[in-house]
């Protein structure tokens, strides 16, 4: 057909504004109207071992594989914008494949007399996306349609979620629009298929079609087998699973994905009785091997690096609500190594783990971003040399032990000048220091629990002595002497309370 013709397609669609990539695709966009039901469709060029085919693909609930097997010839009539056709599928030459056994709403029927339709009305798929689907997330995807049996249209939305071969977008769709090919970024080769939605686009679902695409060069046979504790159904080659397929154990898991030598190996993944998915991602000889997710029952789920059923690399763990809980690195399904671990309070810890605790050098934050603590971690505790910042600005450089300040310390006011210096135990000032108030007067002696405890010294800020003596709860108690600023004695002898009672 020439150019000029097919301008004259575009012209008399809904399409205001034609671009290169509108004008690449409307031509091969079908109508389809069978059994009184109108939708939509498209003319692909794919290959079976490595042999051009050539098919109309649309979902599997529009042209369902009932409606052609029980139909000695069948007639699928398509309109390809004014033009209308029809393609004759005779029973015993017919090629057609649904993929509703791995979930995929699809169905493809192979044309094999396209005489009278130019190779040039085929599209190809997008081979960029074959299995790699998550680096696709918000992007924008585009929609070519005849909603409602009408003209053809063109939509466009974000891709909002992915879940294995499925995936949510929020391009505007209406009845008719169900089998309808998605791009992406306004390129010309098919990355999915439209099965449903809302015209709204708040619930627009479609598929990938790259299993399907794999499938057909493979050309592998299909078959429904019963195995000792479950059944299959999907490809098969030498009577091995092979290629795509659904296994479905007797307690009601399931898995979907690829197979290879009758063992997972591929892309994939596991799903729990009620169909939300255990796991997903690569699977290497039946094992979890590589780039995967684990979806915990409680909503909670890891995307990252498996080895062997086990997290290993790099991983990020999520809490049921979908926020980060952890980023970093594993080792035989434990952090280890490098990791940033947010708590559900909102602060967060960056630095070394081991056996799936912090241990090592690190730093906790304040869910503002300030320093809280920074140094060394044995078990999630604090341990060793570290300091701690506290949320109204002082802040305490010393040791720890079991998460406490424990031995050797100083706390310090905000403005950095020494609140306290000496010892601590249980995370209390505890055994010999000095303690000096913000008005520049100061106490050396001895502390328990916190409180100036025992025989110590309070002075003046000029450094004369104030009292010296006994304490009891932070309170002059005992033996001591009370002094005037010019150095005499004031009181001499028993105190309790604070307070002189006799010499």
């Amino acid at each position: 057909m020439s150019d000029r013709k097919n301008e004259e397609l575009i012209m008399n669609s809904n399409i205001i504004q034609i671009n290169n990539f509108i004008y690449d695709v409307c031509k091969s966009i079908c109508k389809i109207i069978i059994n009184s039901k109108v939708a939509t469709g498209f003319l692909l060029k794919l290959y079976k071992r490595d042999e051009p085919f050539y098919c109309l693909m649309t979902n599997e609930h529009v042209i369902t594989h009932d409606m052609v097997d029980n139909e000695e010839e069948l007639e699928i009539f398509y309109d390809n914008q004014r033009r209308r056709n029809k393609i004759i599928l005779n029973k015993e030459e017919r090629f057609i494949r649904d993929y509703t056994f791995i979930n995929i709403d699809a169905i493809v029927i192979e044309i094999l007399n396209k005489d009278n339709i130019n190779d040039y009305f085929f599209l190809l798929p997008n081979l960029d996306y074959i299995n790699d689907f998550d680096g696709l997330l918000h992007k924008i995807i585009s929609v070519t349609q005849f909603p409602e049996g009408g003209c053809l249209s063109h939509s466009e939305g974000e891709l909002k979620s992915i879940t294995q071969y499925e995936f949510s977008h929020l391009a505007s769709t209406k009845n008719g629009s169900s089998g309808s090919p998605i791009f992406l970024d306004n390129v010309p080769y098919v990355i999915g298929i439209h099965k449903q939605g809302k015209i709204d686009g708040t619930e627009n679902y479609g598929d990938f079609i790259g299993p399907v695409v794999e499938s057909i060069k493979k050309d592998l046979e299909f078959t429904i087998k019963k195995y000792d504790n479950g059944n299959y159904e999907g490809e098969i080659k030498n009577d091995m699973k092979e290629g795509y397929g659904k296994y479905t154990t007797d307690d009601g898991t399931y898995y979907i994905g690829q197979f290879s030598h009758d063992l997972r190996h591929g892309k994939g993944a596991d799903y729990y009785q009620n169909n939300s998915i255990m796991h997903e991602g690569d699977f290497e000889n039946d094992d979890l091997d590589g780039n995967g997710k684990f979806y915990d029952i409680d909503g909670s789920y890891y995307i990252g690096q498996f080895s062997n059923w086990m997290k290993h690399g790099k991983g990020t763990e999520y809490y049921p609500d979908g926020k980060i809980k952890y980023e970093g690195n594993y080792v035989n399904g434990k952090r280890e190594g490098k990791g940033k671990y947010i708590y559900k309070s909102g602060d967060y810890y960056i630095g070394d783990f081991l056996d799936d605790a912090q241990h090592g050098q690190g730093i906790e934050y304040y869910k503002n971003g300030t320093i809280k603590y920074e140094g060394e971690f044995i078990n999630n505790l604090y341990e060793g040399k570290g300091k701690y910042i506290y949320e109204e600005g002082p802040y305490y450089i010393g040791n720890f032990s079991k998460g406490m300040r424990q031995g050797k310390g100083i706390e310090y006011y905000k403005n950095n000048t020494i609140l306290y210096e000496g010892d601590f135990s249980n995370d209390e000032k505890e055994g010999y220091g000095k303690y000096i108030w913000e008005t520049g007067e100061y106490y050396i002696g001895q502390f328990l629990k916190g409180e100036k405890h025992g025989k110590g010294t309070e002075y003046r800020k000029d450094g004369t002595i104030k009292y010296e003596g006994e304490f009891v709860n932070g309170q002059y108690e005992g033996k001591g002497k009370l002094y005037y600023k010019s150095g005499k004695i004031m009181h001499e002898g028993i105190f309790k309370k604070g307070k002189f009672i006799s010499e």
